[in-house]
């Protein structure tokens, strides 16, 4: 009985197919099956031991790639609408190195950023931005600077997106879509609230200002997570998802191992009376 011949194309994503009964298949980067007509005897296994093949089959395989290469550019193009692609990344290590070559990798158009007051004065004029997305990534609570400032994003119609970690652990702020979503200052307020030791807590943020290394595993649970909701985001999956990301902290405490979710909501500004009012 005879086995099926299984050989890449040529500088591209696609697979060749040659099944038992002589049919051959194209298998394209998406996971679609194309068949492929007038294909040249022992193609698939010529290319499968990158042995010599004849011009005619060397003609073939060059149509072949012209054709398969026009269509994954396209896919390529298509893979996110014209409104989800520009994501600017601010922050600076190796991690964001990583996000940003991530986020790459995925095809978005992605611009980098060492600082919030760096793509404030470059990128943000008239309470407008040209980026679809900004995340921003701080190794410690001093990085947090100008983030009250980027709270606005979403009413400029832009997403934002906060990671970062206290020491060791790692935590992934909600989505923030408009301005009933939770800010960078709601968050904090909240988890302020309830800590066992509020005042410790605080203390100790004012107080540390350098980063510890990462293990591999919260590096990579962490840049999971943001991707995960980037594309989540991108795609405008179904509202359920995305309404989830929009309510829910997301933390890692590589001590223990823990993974956890958290709802947290926005509120409303507290109410302040005028000086002239009080008592």
């Amino acid at each position: 009985m005879h086995t099926p011949t299984f050989a890449a194309l040529p500088n591209t994503n696609t697979h060749i197919l040659t099944t038992p009964n002589g049919t051959t298949t194209l298998r394209l980067p998406t996971g679609q099956f194309l068949n492929a007509h007038n294909t040249p005897q022992g193609l698939t296994q010529a290319l499968a031991d990158n042995s010599d093949i004849s011009k005619e089959a060397e003609e073939y395989v060059q149509a072949l790639h012209t054709a398969i290469s026009a269509r994954e550019a396209h896919d390529a193009e298509q893979t996110w609408q014209p409104h989800t692609r520009r994501i600017a990344i601010i922050g600076a290590g190796e991690l964001v190195a990583e996000l940003h070559a991530a986020l790459h990798s995925a095809r978005f158009d992605v611009q980098h950023f060492e600082a919030a007051a760096d793509f404030l004065a470059a990128h943000r004029t008239e309470n407008s931005t040209s980026f679809h997305l900004v995340i921003a990534y701080a190794d410690h609570p001093g990085e947090h600077a100008h983030w009250d400032q980027l709270d606005t994003l979403p009413l400029d119609g832009c997403a934002w997106l906060r990671a970062y970690r206290e020491g060791h652990i790692c935590f992934v702020d909600p989505l923030s879509l408009n301005s009933t979503d939770p800010t960078s200052e709601h968050v904090l307020r909240r988890r302020t609230a309830a800590h066992a030791t509020p005042h410790l807590f605080t203390q100790w943020r004012q107080a540390v200002n350098t980063p510890e290394p990462l293990t591999e595993a919260a590096k990579i649970l962490l840049i999971s997570r943001v991707l995960t909701m980037t594309i989540a985001w991108a795609h405008n999956s179904p509202n359920s998802t995305v309404e989830h990301l929009q309510r829910t902290l997301w933390k890692f405490v590589p001590a223990t191992g823990m993974v956890s979710e958290h709802t947290l909501l926005s509120y409303e500004a507290p109410y302040q009376p005028e000086q002239a009012a009080t008592l």
